[in-house]
């Protein structure tokens, strides 16, 4: 077995570094994406006078137009 290098043990560190936080950012997302469709499940269950302020907000804050039903 070959000894490693300062650059080698950089690379796999900075390597592992980047896999995980990928790992962490599509955990992440699959998260949002859950409470996205929490808040538009339950935003759909409000008394109609209710269900404008809550699309409107969620419009706002994800850029996401949802379906008014």
């Amino acid at each position: 077995m070959s000894e490693l290098t300062e650059q080698d043990v950089a690379r796999g560190v900075c390597k592992h570094h980047v896999l995980r936080r990928s790992c962490e950012i599509c955990d992440l997302e699959h998260e949002n994406e859950e409470l996205r469709r929490w808040v538009l499940w339950s935003a759909r269950r409000l008394h109609k006078t209710y269900k404008d302020y809550v699309y409107d907000g969620f419009e706002e804050l994800t850029g996401v137009k949802p379906e008014r039903l």
